[in-house]
């Protein structure tokens, strides 16, 4: 689906890590079904192929997926340039399908990412869409605990200091909307609750 097919809507895109099947990925697959039908264009953009995919597609949505991250931070070479490929292929989607909106969903350090897409290109607004309160990295293996405690500080460090150029925030629940709060230090009247 092309621009041109809602010449006079906004066009969104949807960010995910996975399409495997999942709660997250059905709220991509029904925001983009309802983003639709009211008038946007809308494209799906994940670095996993899964089950959803097929879903998506048969709405005449299109689907791209890029190659995941490999690399921890801890392979900095390897992970900035990784990073910087992503970003490239991002923006490269962003001109394609002439994205207005970036909605994110579940991408961690690939949230970060996707907002710095934001001066480099035509977007319009960045959301960060929060499905529970765990923002910052899973357990790493016990001999890797100092190593994790940093990676959370870093990640911690970043969501609070980025969180206000983030254009909104959507939290499935008034929980998830506290801690989004709380642990990022986002505006109150950024975030706002969508129950799935």
């Amino acid at each position: 689906m092309s621009k041109t097919d809602h010449s006079d809507g906004l066009s969104v895109m949807q960010v995910i890590l996975t399409l495997e099947r999942a709660g997250a990925q059905e709220v991509v697959r029904t925001l983009a079904e309802h983003l639709q039908e009211n008038g946007c264009s809308v494209a799906v953009c994940a670095f996993e192929d899964g089950a959803m995919r097929a879903e998506i597609e048969k709405l005449g949505i299109p689907v791209e997926i890029l190659n995941r991250p490999r690399h921890s931070v801890v392979r900095f070479p390897s992970f900035l340039a990784e990073m910087l490929r992503i970003r490239r292929e991002l923006a490269a989607l962003i001109e394609r399908w002439q994205v207005d909106i970036v909605q994110s969903h579940l991408l961690q350090v690939l949230d970060f990412l996707v907002l710095s897409l934001r001066p480099a290109t035509r977007l319009r607004l960045v959301l960060w869409t929060m499905q529970n309160v765990e923002f910052l990295p899973e357990q790493m293996p016990r001999e890797s605990q100092g190593l994790h405690k940093l990676k959370v500080s870093g990640y911690r460090f970043l969501y609070r200091w980025l969180s206000k150029y983030v254009d909104g925030f959507v939290a499935v629940s008034d929980e998830v909307r506290r801690e989004i709060i709380r642990q990022l230090g986002a505006e109150p009247e950024k975030v706002h609750t969508i129950c799935n």
